[in-house]
């Protein structure tokens, strides 16, 4: 009797392989095996290995003819574009290059000089991607807010938004924004449903808040907003939270979660987040040594209880992530959670679910972490309110 052969792996649902190799989304090295291992597995790793180019106008290989993505086109749906006008113009081979990639879902505008391309270059770099949905700018200086108000109006479909490190070449070119004329008065296209704002002054977000005031609003859905402010020791405390308030009074009243990264911690308070009306979800990400540190200011922790008690009674959770997290024993650290556990049991939430928290750089274990909060949060442990974890 001749034994069964084992099913061959051409034989297997393909649902099944294409399952197993999206869990190796990040792993290059296991991607190039599963690609050269069997014909079924090749469309879906290579799906993974290219979804993502990146193409440096500065490379002088990169604007060779000989620079080709050959059969990968149909699977890149990222792009990100570095250095775009640094050389004044695009070159004559990299833009039928780019236009060659219909299928980007994501694009990327990293550390260039918008405001020194041309118009054609400019109008052909936009219409190539109609289908955008994610838009990233990072490091980009433009002429001045209309400049960045074009170039966002351009994708109709774009529904997230990431705008990190912008700055006007034109001195001024900020001022009486409000008074400018908008591009598009009649709402057109998709409606934003994220924005990610890290460093940003306040012309940009004027000029955001003039971008999301073009789209359609829809108060039924959700909207993210996350807001990321980093601080070194030569600038101004109050620069980075007047920026702050002027986000929350201009946009404040569109997020359901607002997602706020503290770098180091705000010296006057984060004001204007009453604006924010809709609020259902927030969360804080603290790095506990620059709490602990403050830059030389070690008691300035009270805008944190602030903050909490100006939050909307409609907010149903809470999440904080805490960074350099062995700290926690620190007299700030303690009197940090002491601060929520005080604020959140003492302050009128109806529809809080849930509270959760997550550290990072934390070695002991969770039986000692649930000693520590029946010591300094015993109100929110015994509410059943809370969750918590440890992560990398």
């Amino acid at each position: 009797m001749v034994p069964s052969r084992t099913p061959s792996l051409a034989t297997m649902p393909q649902e099944l392989l294409d399952c197993v190799i999206d869990h190796l989304h990040d792993d290059s090295a296991s991607l190039r095996a599963c690609a050269l291992s069997h014909r079924a597995w090749l469309p879906q790793s290579w799906r993974h290995l290219h979804h993502h180019v990146s193409i440096d106008a500065s490379r002088p290989s990169h604007k060779s003819p000989r620079y080709s993505f050959g059969h990968s086109l149909e699977y890149i749906q990222s792009l990100e574009l570095v250095h775009l006008g640094d050389a004044t113009a695009i070159s004559p081979f990299t833009m039928p290059l780019l236009s060659r990639l219909t299928h980007v879902r994501t694009l990327s505008i990293s550390f260039g000089a918008w405001d020194k391309l041309s118009i054609a270059d400019k109008n052909s770099l936009v219409s190539a991607y109609p289908n955008v949905e994610t838009l990233k700018i990072n490091g980009v200086s433009f002429s001045g807010p209309l400049d960045m108000v074009d170039l966002i109006s351009s994708f109709p479909h774009l529904s997230h938004l990431s705008v990190m490190f912008v700055c006007f070449s034109k001195p001024g070119s900020a001022l009486g924004l409000d008074t400018c004329p908008s591009p598009q008065v009649m709402p057109f296209g998709s409606p934003i449903r994220s924005l990610r704002i890290l460093e940003c002054s306040r012309g940009v977000v004027d000029a955001l808040a003039m971008v999301l005031g073009q789209r359609p609003r829809d108060y039924t859905s959700k909207f993210i907003l996350k807001l990321e402010w980093a601080i070194s020791r030569e600038r101004s405390y109050t620069m980075q939270d007047a920026a702050m308030e002027h986000v929350f009074t201009r946009v404040g009243h569109l997020p359901t979660k607002l997602s706020l990264n503290f770098r180091a911690f705000p010296m006057t308070g984060v004001k204007g987040i009453e604006h924010c009306n809709r609020l259902q979800s927030l969360d804080i990400s603290l790095d506990l040594f620059t709490i602990h540190d403050g830059f030389g200011h070690h008691n300035h922790y009270h805008w944190l209880p602030e903050l909490l008690e100006s939050v909307t009674s409609h907010i149903e959770s809470f999440s904080f992530t805490f960074t350099n997290a062995h700290l926690w024993r620190s007299p700030v650290g303690m009197a940090t959670f002491r601060c929520i556990d005080g604020v959140l049991t003492a302050t009128h939430f109806p529809k809080l679910k849930r509270v959760e928290m997550y550290f990072k750089g934390l070695r002991e274990s969770k039986l000692q972490i649930l000693e520590y909060f029946m010591t300094y949060l015993p109100q929110l442990v015994a509410s059943g309110l809370l969750m918590f974890d440890v992560i990398c």
